[in-house]
């Protein structure tokens, strides 16, 4: 999933939590987990192609924020737990029955 789609639905997500309706997020800084395709090769299968700025599986993450326009910039740590795309029925338990995994 893409970096900006989770931020996009982060935003009102901390809106609410924090009780900030004036909250602005500034941005989210993150990095998925480098995975070799030799030692992980379910991971393309379980959640698809991805692109360099894709997000999936667990991501340490930070969201960059202001509560209200004048107020100072904040930091929050985040986990961000992106779920295949598809049901893992569907693409990820077939492709391990046919490996014997």
């Amino acid at each position: 999933m893409r970096r900006s789609v989770i931020a996009q639905k982060l935003e009102p997500a901390l809106r609410q939590s924090l009780q900030a309706p004036a909250l602005t997020l500034l941005g989210l800084d993150g990095e998925r987990a480098a995975v070799a395709e030799e030692r992980e090769p379910w991971v393309p299968i379980k959640y698809g192609p991805a692109a360099h700025d894709d997000w999936f599986g667990v991501v340490p993450a930070v969201a960059r924020f202001r509560r209200t326009a004048d107020s100072a910039p904040e930091l929050l740590d985040l986990i961000v737990k992106v779920n295949p795309k598809e049901g893992m029925a569907k693409n990820f338990m077939p492709w391990m029955s046919s490996r014997r995994v």
